[in-house]
Order: structure tokens, then sequence, then C-alpha cells
């Protein structure tokens, strides 16, 4: 005969919990894909900061220069390594 916590009785309030699994397969999954989006910044940040630096962009590069028209202010982002000209008086209009 089978012990009693083995049996599987058709007795309301019995569970048979042999092949349960100890999480849920959902929180494996999430866990999971957290565990490889944290592996993917990791490696991401690593080769950032091991990457070779490049050429000074003025060498890499020829630029053309503009002669800034009338009536104009110039802007220029070194960060983002783009100028603009922009009116003197902008206005807007519907």
């Amino acid at each position: 005969m089978t012990p009693p916590e083995n049996r599987c009785t058709a007795r309301a309030g019995v569970h048979l919990r042999l092949m349960r699994p100890r999480i849920p397969t959902y929180a494996a999954a999430a866990l999971t894909l957290l565990a490889l989006a944290a592996v993917a910044l990791l490696w991401t940040f690593v080769h950032r900061a091991t990457a070779p630096q490049s050429a000074s962009p003025s060498s890499a590069t020829s630029v053309t220069t503009i002669a800034q028209p009338p009536n104009t202010k110039a802007y220029q982002s070194s960060l983002y390594h783009f100028s603009l000209y922009y009116p003197d008086d902008p206005s807007v209009s519907d």
C-alpha cells in the first residue's frame, strides 16, 4: 500500500504536490529576461569604457565653413558636433 501523502485521492481539499515547480513558470521567465537584460547592460557599459578613442573630429572629417548669413546668430554644440544659424528676431506665426 502506498503512503497517504503520495496517494492520489478524490477527496476535496487533498492536493497532490509532487510535480509542482518551486516557482511559477512566468516568474522563471521574468527572472531569465531580467538576468539577460542585466548582462546586456553590463556588456554595453564595459565595452563603451574600453572602446578605443577615435581620432579627433577635425582630422577625421573635412568641415566646410559657410559664411554667416546677414541678420542671423550662430549656435554651435561641441557635445553633439553641429552648428546652425538662426534669425536675430525669431517670431512665431500661425
